[in-house]
Formats: C-alpha cells, structure tokens, sequence
C-alpha cells in the first residue's frame, strides 16, 4: 500500500454541511480527524499537535445503504480508502463484523495511530507514517482467497451483470460458500455488491442526460420502472432528483 501524492483535508467553514453519500460496498474508508493540526495542508514546518488538541479517528465499514454525513467547522485529516482485501489484511477480522457500522479507529486496530500521525509536522511526514505502519499491519495480515478476489473483481468489471452462481461454477465453489467467503472477505454478498455496482453504473450514466430507458437497459435493469425503484431504495431519492442534485457516484462506469 503506498500513500500517493498526500494532502490533508481542509473543509471550509459551514453553519451545517450535509450530502449524500452512498459508500461503494468495496471499499473501506478510513478518516483521522485532527481538530488541532495546522491550516495549510502542506509541507511547511509546523508545530505539532498539542495535547489539549482534539484527535478522532474513524473506521466507516462497507455500507449497502446511504450514508448521510454532517458536520460543522473546520476539519483537518486524511482519508484512506482501501480495497476490500487490504482492509481484510489490515483488519484482521471478517469485514461483515463492521459493514454499516462506523467504528474507532485506534480500538479496532490497537496501535494509537492518531496521535501518532497528529504527531508528525508535515503533511507528507503523516502520511509516510500512515504509509509506513497500515502496509506493515497489511502484509502481515491474512491474506484474502484468490477465488474471492476474482469474484469481486469480475463484479466490478460487468458492473453486476455478473451472475454469482456462474462465479461459483466458475471456480468450482457451490454458491453458497462463495457467499460465505465473499461476505467475510468483502463485507458484503455478491449479490448485494452486484447490486451496488450496478447502481453506481446507472448513477454515472445519470450525468449524460439520455432517456432513462437507455439508462436501465444498459446498467442491466430490466426496465426503468425497475432503475427508479433500486435507486430509490438505495438513496431515497428518484432518477429525476439525483440528476437535480447533480449526485456523483464513487466509481466510474467500467469502459
């Protein structure tokens, strides 16, 4: 795991901010909050965190539902977003123990690495901590099923046209233990993953304005009426509203 190009995070000030956001199943993010850390989020010398200054980390786990997130005031941080199978290895635990949930990071992970990171007086210095420990942790960790890895990946490349009993068939598994292993290693069933990509496939194809048809026939909904229902089920909201909104998804359409 390397760190690229590390920036922290400034969040201009709002009475509240709220969005939507419909976490990508796949993926696990982790945020360090650090309330105290300088303004600029460069390279510049900067005096270290203080004690007195407050220091929150979060785990978010995968989520099959929409996340609305809100806060108020300034935010200082950096955010991690890891594969399934690295947070897999870096967790050590099966991932659908943490899927909807939101956790504390340094009491999942035991290694204080907030006030570690806080610590460090530059930008890049924080991330090379970050850098330094998670890809240790990772490469020491359990190491995910290829078959599982695989799976999840011909999902994502089909957008969840992808069916899982001609996964499993595939890899000579029964349905039922590919969902097993999938779930503890993902976080989430195939199926509900396959579902997920496939609404991110149709939310991209929202921004070009074609017909809604076109839309469902081509995310691999079997009409529109069946794209409003799944779109509504996931983010509340209907087709016309999310391109009102001008909602963008977390991944882009496979090409």
């Amino acid at each position: 795991m390397s760190v690229a190009e590390p920036v922290g995070l400034r969040r201009a000030v709002f009475p509240l901010e709220l969005f939507f956001d419909l976490r990508p199943p796949p993926d696990l993010l982790a945020f360090a909050q650090h309330t105290g850390l300088p303004e600029q989020p460069d390279d510049s010398e900067a005096d270290p965190l203080n004690a007195s200054g407050a220091c929150t980390s979060v785990i978010v786990g995968p989520h099959d539902r929409t996340a609305v997130t809100v806060h108020a005031g300034i935010q200082h941080g950096i955010q991690i977003r890891l594969d399934p199978f690295g947070a897999y290895s870096l967790l050590r635990m099966p991932l659908h123990l943490i899927s909807n949930q939101l956790l504390d990071f340094d009491t999942v992970l035991d290694i204080r690495l907030s006030e570690r990171t806080a610590a460090a007086r530059t930008w890049t210095r924080r991330a090379a901590v970050l850098d330094t420990v998670l890809a240790r942790r990772i490469a020491r960790g359990p190491q995910p099923d290829r078959a599982v890895e695989w799976a999840w990946h011909r999902l994502r490349a089909t957008s969840g046209r992808a069916r899982v009993a001609a996964l499993a068939d595939r890899i000579g598994w029964t349905p039922r233990r590919l969902t097993r292993r999938f779930r503890d290693q993902v976080g989430l069933p195939p199926k509900t993953v396959a579902r997920i990509f496939r609404f991110e496939r149709a939310a991209a194809l929202l921004a070009s304005m074609r017909p809604l048809s076109d839309i469902a026939v081509e995310s691999g909904y079997s009409d529109q009426a069946h794209l409003t229902r799944e779109l509504r089920a996931l983010t509340g909201r209907t087709p016309s509203d999310l391109r009102s909104h001008s909602f963008k998804p977390g991944l882009r359409p496979s090409a």
